[in-house]
């Protein structure tokens, strides 16, 4: 597949990326938007897919939309947003029957596109602000939202240890944004956010399946044009995802209390590598050695062995110079659960795991990693992390990096791993 990854083809103000492929039976479009995270704006941007998935100014209502997406043979859209290191994504996804595949059609994609143009750059929007009814309601769903992930522990616990970990970095911003901010949102800001968006955010387009390259270039020229007017791209080309890594100086303990019966021991490491860095890819397998399956260390010994966990992993964010451990614990067992954890970092670092698990621990990342190749929108993502990264390596390279780390590979990598923060909720009895 020959993609400029970086640039692709500047049509209209947008990237364009074609994939074309034969594996696909209908055409996948995603079409995003990559604007710089700020905790004055995050929740408007995590508000905004919910309004412009209610309709635009053609089809003003989701009944409206739907109806069209059925002429359109059954077409969907989705409108998604999302942070990826220190930018945010929004991103709008229609899935199309393929027209070389219909008898007597030949129109189907220019429509398709024609109907994507309206809903990214023809909202409903009246006198410069999105319908206030319309906000209240999508507001109040928000709020539904983030009082629910307060009330799920296990995510609770997640955002809290972030809070602390990552106090002052861009990565501590909540990508869903903020019940706080929401009562002073109105269809006017909420609109004025969108349009600094459409002013200022590098946009990718990206089709696969199986079409001609010629023909779909010329459909979007034609079709999809609500960026014809802008003039540049606003820097869009000089945003990294990437945050300055930083070392330890002492280990953060916080603890919080309430009235739950599981507590959560939730950890987090610097491993002062990510996906710029050689160490990234052994970090990565060693992080599916530590907690990453059922075979793992923690698993094995906090959990099976020693049963003190209800449920025990482990995660790397290659993006950040993070790893996370949560564990589900009784209060009581605090102590000893972290002297657990703490041999199992160690057995890491010293390389003391089996050949088996090693190999385990590779070919389960191998296979997901293949995985992503066999539908379009992993084929996608893949194409798009290298853009935001400029690390011009795809899942393939990839896949043989992982086949060919060693145990000497992930001891290195895992020596560099550092304790930083420690978020505990428990409840008053359990101490």
């Amino acid at each position: 597949m020959n993609v400029n990854t970086k640039q692709g083809t500047l049509i209209n103000g947008m990237h364009v990326h074609l994939m074309p492929s034969k594996k696909f039976k209908t055409n996948t479009v995603e079409v995003k938007f990559q604007t710089k995270i700020s905790r004055d704006t995050i929740t408007r941007l995590a508000l905004l897919p919910t309004v412009l998935r209610t309709g635009c100014l053609e089809y003003k209502t989701k009944a409206e939309v739907q109806e069209q997406l059925d002429n359109l043979y059954g077409a969907g859209i989705g409108i998604g947003a999302w942070k990826s290191g220190k930018n945010h994504i929004l991103n709008f996804q229609m899935d199309m029957a393929n027209e070389k595949f219909i008898p007597n059609e030949n129109t189907l994609a220019e429509e398709a596109f024609s109907f994507l143009n309206k809903m990214i750059f023809h909202p409903n929007v009246i006198d410069g602000a999105f319908d206030e009814a319309t906000v209240a309601k999508e507001k109040e769903t928000l709020r539904r939202q983030l009082e629910a992930m307060k009330d799920n522990k296990m995510s609770y616990a997640n955002t809290r240890l972030i809070d602390e970990m990552a106090e002052g970095e861009v990565y501590a911003i909540h990508g869903q944004g903020y019940a706080e901010d929401l009562e002073v949102i109105t269809g006017k800001s909420l609109y004025d956010a969108y349009a600094k968006v459409l002013e200022t955010a590098r946009v990718d387009l990206f089709i696969t399946g199986d079409f001609n390259s010629e023909k779909m270039e010329s459909t979007i020229r034609k079709a999809l044009v609500g960026l014809t007017d802008r003039e540049t791209e606003a820097k869009s080309d000089e945003m990294t995802v990437f945050e300055e890594m930083k070392s330890v100086k002492e280990v953060k303990e916080v603890v919080e209390y309430e009235d739950i019966q599981q507590a959560k021991l939730h950890i987090g490491y610097r491993t002062h590598t990510n996906l710029q860095d050689e160490g990234v890819v052994p970090m990565l397998v060693g992080s599916m050695i530590l907690g990453g399956y059922m075979g793992s260390l923690l698993f094995m010994n906090v959990r099976e062995k020693h049963s003190l966990a209800y449920y025990v992993n482990a995660n790397m964010d290659a993006f950040s110079d993070k790893l996370f451990i949560y564990s589900g614990i009784a209060g009581a067992d605090y102590e000893k659960t972290m002297q657990i954890i703490d041999e199992q970092i160690e057995a890491l670092q010293k390389g003391e795991f089996t050949d088996g698990v090693l190999e385990e621990s590779k070919s389960l990342l191998i296979s997901d990693l293949k995985a992503s190749q066999d539908n379009a929108i992993g084929m996608i993502d893949d194409v798009y992390k290298q853009i935001l990264t400029g690390i011009t390596k795809s899942s393939v390279d990839f896949i043989e990096e992982v086949a060919a780390v060693d145990k000497e590979a992930i001891m290195k990598a895992a020596s560099k791993l550092e304790k930083d923060t420690i978020f505990f909720l428990t409840s008053k009895e359990a101490n």
